[in-house]
Formats: C-alpha cells, structure tokens, sequence
C-alpha cells in the first residue's frame, strides 16, 4: 500500500489544502513528506489524515491486503486455463481494485489479467494492461517479471507471432526460479517454450524441454498436459523422420485421451496417428484414423478442414479416385459455408479440380491461388507436399521439364523444413 499517494488523491478530489489537512496532527511540511513517498508516517498519524479526507485507512489497507490474497489465488486457475473460477476471482478482485490501491498490487493485476483475457479469448482488451505495465516496469519484482515475461509470450503465441513468444519464453526462462514458483509453473513455461523453439525450427530444444515438462506433470498427474505433451513429442519425432516412436506416443496420447473424453484432444490425436502411419506406407490404417478424426472434430475448424483434405490427398495417393470422389461429396456443404480466404478451403478446392477438371483448370488454380497463398504463409509443409504430386503427376505424363520444376520447389523448401 501506498498511503501517502492515495492520501493525497483523496484530498485533492475534496478539494483541501495540506495545511486543512493537516491541521492539528501534523505539519504541513510533514504531509507532504507523507504524500511524496519521503517519509513513512504510523498508523494512528495516517488513521488521522485520512479521516480528515473522509476516509476510513484501516479499510483501504484490508482491502489491499485482500487484493493480495486474491491475485495469488488467480495463479493457479489461470495456470490451468480453469475458465470458470478464473472468472469468479476475476469478479471479486474487479471490486477491490482501484485507482488509488498499491501501484505494485495494479501492475500485478493487470500482468495477470494479459493471460485471463487470453483464456477468454478477448485478444484485443489487453492493450490497457501492456500501456499500464510498460509505465510500471521498473516496480516488477523477480515473480511477477516472470509471469509478465510469460503471459507476453502467450499473446504473442495467441496473435502468431512466434518469434517474439520464443523471446518472452526464454525471458521467463532466465528469471524463473524455484524457490519462488512451483514446479508446475516450471512446467508449463517448459511446455509453452518447447512449442515456440518447435514453431522457430529448434527442434532438439524443443524436444529435451518437452520430455523434461512431461516428467513434472507425470509426477503430478495432470492427465490433460501429459496428453498434448506425447502428441507434441510425437509431432517431434515425425519431424525428425523416426516414425515408430512418433506412432509409440501418438498411441499414449490416444490412451489418454480417452480416459478424459474430449473430442477435440481425440480429433487431434487420431489426425496424428493417421500421419504417422501415412508416413510409414500403410495408407489404409492412415486412412482408417483421418475418418475417425474428422468424426471428433468440429466442422466449423480449421483441423477439421485440414483433416479432410489430408484424407482426400491420401485417398489420391493410393489411386482412390472414387473414394475421393465420395469424400468431395460428402463434405462440398461443408466447404462451401467456410471462408473462401482460409488456406484450407483453397487447398480443397485444388484437389478438386485436379480430380475431375482438366489440367488446365487445376493448373491455373494452383498456380495463381493455391501457391502464393502457400509461399505467402510459409506453409512449407504443403507446399512440399502438393508441388512432389505435381512433380509425380508431370513425370507420369512424360513432361519431365515441368516434373523437375516441381520437385527443384520441393527440394528448395525442405532445406530446414522436413516433411
């Protein structure tokens, strides 16, 4: 608490002199040593002052103690993104803070309202946060400097901008300590920071982090964390071109997504196993997997829509053209009520015209929409993946200058980009 600030906001909101102020309890030179922060008066002297201003000290200072209480409580729902009981601290703590409570206590506040509003989803209220902290930096003490430097990375990773989440992750990296916060805190930052290292093509990094927030959360049970850090190590280990102990923990994952029963987890741990079999050649089990996947997820999503096409290309890969054809069917509703600026919907459209039109259709489609839309991304992997079946296509047709265009695409964008 910073008695000598609110004193004075007080009194210039009743419009009062220092000398009515203080009147009778101490100098005038005194108050305003008091209000400056010079000089730290007791509580019977400040009980006096604040009195005069028509203020009871003894509330304002519960109440800030109060407010300390309930941003530590607000750690722990907002490090397991709990919506709920994020929103009933939220609401309590919106009640005592104010204008004049303690700078520190505001700047901790509004470092934890950045991940409260990413919870909510509501990206664009956190500016008044970044202008408040940015004005208050040099007041953080080494705790919440690591929750600032980590909920930064979180936005930034939330608006995808992952260069600058792997600088905040690794800012929080450097000031974590363990004699100030838990283990699962360790842990989280391990995770978020793996994920962003992966994103920037540090994939070693990203992997000896992971394993080392998995230990953290194995030991205390987190089903749910455990879950997305065997599909983020699977996700590694097909990157890294081992395949078998990818599929080892996209199946951990499968377990444990069915023992917490969420079918956004089950959508995307059955995609990840599908790939995984894709990439052994066993397309049918592939196949198999990408069906069950899309029977999870939400049709509005984007995974949902890159679920389907993955299945069609794979379809086409095996010569399944009918099979392609009933999936195109199936799904053209779908597709048709989705942005026709998403990536996704793009790449639908492609491998539509590549099965039923003819080649200059498909030609023209790619080369003018689907393709700079990809570069423009830095959707690598697809471009890998599309430009090898054209090159395939052309080598088939003979037109070898044309297949060798295309695979020259592919071979330039896999340079640190492994498909």
């Amino acid at each position: 608490m910073e008695p000598g600030k609110i004193l004075k906001s007080y009194r210039e909101e009743n419009q009062m002199s220092q000398e009515e102020t203080a009147k009778s309890i101490v100098s005038s030179s005194y108050l305003s040593r008091i209000e400056n922060g010079q000089t730290k008066a007791d509580d019977t002297t400040l009980a006096l002052l604040f009195e005069r201003v028509g203020v009871d000290y003894y509330d304002i200072r519960s109440r800030d103690e109060e407010l300390e209480n309930l941003l530590t409580e607000w750690e722990t729902p907002l490090l397991h993104n709990d919506f709920e009981n994020s929103q009933v601290i939220h609401e309590k703590i919106n009640e005592l803070v104010f204008p004049f409570s303690d700078t520190k206590l505001q700047v901790e506040y509004h470092i934890k309202k950045i991940r409260f509003s990413i919870i909510c989803n509501e990206l664009n209220s956190t500016e008044p946060s970044f202008r408040f902290i940015n004005k208050f930096d040099d007041t953080l003490s080494q705790k919440n400097r690591f929750y600032y430097y980590k909920y930064k990375g979180n936005y930034c990773w939330a608006v995808s901008d992952v260069e600058n989440a792997k600088i905040y992750f690794e800012n929080a990296y450097q000031v974590f300590s363990p004699a100030i916060l838990g283990e699962l805190e360790k842990a989280d930052l391990y995770f978020l920071y793996a994920l962003a290292l992966y994103a920037n093509q540090q994939e070693t990094v990203s992997f000896k982090l992971a394993q080392e927030a998995l230990n953290i959360f194995q030991d205390n049970y987190r089903v749910k964390e455990c879950l997305k850090l065997h599909i983020h190590l699977g996700i590694c280990y097909s990157k890294l071109g081992d395949m078998d102990s990818s599929l080892s923990q996209f199946k951990k994952a499968e377990y444990l997504s069915k023992e917490i029963d969420e079918n956004s987890f089950n959508g995307i741990v059955q995609h990840n196993i599908g790939y995984a079999f894709f990439c052994k050649k066993q397309r049918s089990t592939a196949i198999y997997h990408l069906q069950e996947a899309l029977a999870f997820k939400k049709q509005e999503s984007y995974s949902y829509l890159h679920t389907l096409n993955f299945l069609i290309y794979t379809n086409l890969i095996e010569g399944y053209i009918d099979k392609c054809m009933v999936t195109i069917n199936d799904y053209l509703e779908i597709v048709s009520n989705s942005s026709e600026k998403q990536i996704q919907v793009k790449e639908f459209w492609f491998l539509v015209y590549f099965i039923k039109e003819p080649q200059y259709t498909w030609e023209k489609q790619f080369n003018e929409v689907l393709l700079p839309t990809l570069k423009e991304e830095g959707k690598y992997q697809e471009l890998i993946k599309y430009s090898k079946l054209l090159a395939a296509y052309y080598e088939n047709q003979g037109s070898y200058k044309k297949s060798s265009c295309f695979y020259k695409i592919a071979l330039d964008n896999s340079s640190g980009h492994i498909y």
